[in-house]
C-alpha cells in the first residue's frame, strides 16, 4: 500500500501567543522535524499543511500545503488539502498527525499502517483509552469527496467526521505519553522538562 504522510501545522497558535507550533523546539529540533522522522520511514513522501513560514517548514517535507479551500475549517482544511495532494500523487491514503505531539513514537505510524492494510477503505485512527484522537491516523484518499461534503455543510468537528466515515480505532494505550500535546506555554515547558528528566 503506497501512502503519503501529512503533518497538520496550519493553526494560528492563538493560545501559544501566536507561535507557529510546528517550529517550536524539543531536544533542539522542531516539532515538525520530530514528526517527519515518525512519518518518513513508512511513507513515500511527506507534506506539511502550514499557512505561514513555508520555507522553514519545507526543510522537513517534500511539499508545504496551504489551506486554499475551507480556510476557516481548522485542521480539517489541512486534511482536505493533504488528501488532494495524495490523490494527485497516486497514493492510496495518508498517515496524518498534528504538529503539536512531538513525542509521538515511530512505532505508532508502523502500527497504524499495519491496521490500515487490513481495512484500507476506512480511516484507522488512535484511541489512547483516555480519549480518541481523530487527527492521528490513516485516511483513505477515496474518502476525499465525503470529507469535502462534510465541510461544505459548515461542519468542523473531526471526531464527528471520523464517526460518519466509519473509522476503526486502534488501541494506543501503551503509548499514551506520545499523545501529550502542546496548546499553551505551560504545556511546552512541561514537555521540555520531562524530556530533560528522561536523559538524566
Amino acid at each position: 500500500m503506497v501512502v503519503g504522510g501529512l503533518i497538520l501545522a496550519g493553526g494560528r497558535g492563538e493560545r501559544m501567543g501566536g507561535e507557529d507550533k510546528g517550529l517550536l523546539r524539543l531536544d533542539g529540533r522542531s516539532y515538525a522535524a520530530h514528526l517527519a522522522d515518525v512519518l518518513c520511514p513508512v511513507t513515500s513522501a511527506v507534506a506539511i499543511s502550514a499557512n505561514r513560514n513555508a520555507d522553514a517548514h519545507g526543510q522537513w517535507a517534500d511539499i508545504v500545503l496551504s489551506d486554499n479551500a475551507f480556510a476557516e475549517a481548522g485542521p480539517l482544511a489541512g486534511l482536505v488539502e493533504g488528501l488532494r495532494w495524495a490523490r494527485m500523487r497516486g497514493f492510496q491514503g495518508l498517515v496524518v498527525t498534528p504538529c503539536d505531539t512531538p513525542r509521538l513514537p515511530p512505532i505508532w505510524a508502523v502500527q497504524i499502517l499495519e491496521a490500515a492494510r487490513r481495512r484500507p477503505a476506512i480511516p484507522c485512527l488512535s484511541d489512547t483509552g483516555e480519549r480518541r484522537h481523530p487527527l492521528h491516523g490513516y485516511y483513505p484518499v477515496a474518502l476525499l469527496g465525503r470529507v469535502e461534503r462534510y465541510l461544505s455543510r459548515g461542519e468542523r468537528r473531526a471526531l464527528e467526521l471520523a464517526e460518519q466515515l466509519g473509522a476503526e480505532w486502534m488501541d494506543c494505550s501503551a503509548m499514551v505519553e506520545g499523545f501529550l500535546n502542546v496548546n499553551e506555554p505551560g504545556d511546552q515547558a512541561r514537555l521540555s522538562s520531562e524530556a530533560r528528566s528522561e536523559t538524566v
